[in-house]
């Protein structure tokens, strides 16, 4: 999963590319557990690795990437 951040990663890129490469995404929102991900006009895209624990996340906006994280529990 930390490959697959790295690899779509890329500002700019269509949503699209990035369902089309790793499928529909797990979730849209985040649990309110974890707080605020997103602002504005953004939306989000979370592909889970363990669970809650570990998940690959998008940021969009307008149907275009912002940026790509991991978020892990340090375990």
């Amino acid at each position: 999963m930390q490959v697959l951040a790295v690899k779509l990663n890329t500002a700019g890129a269509d949503t699209s590319s990035i369902i089309r490469i790793i499928g529909t995404p797990d979730a849209r929102e985040v649990p309110k557990q974890y707080g605020a991900f997103i602002s504005g006009n953004e939306n989000i895209m979370i592909y889970r690795w363990r669970g809650w624990r570990d998940f690959l996340y998008f940021i969009t906006e307008n149907g275009k990437v912002k940026y790509a994280k991991w978020f892990y529990a340090y375990e």
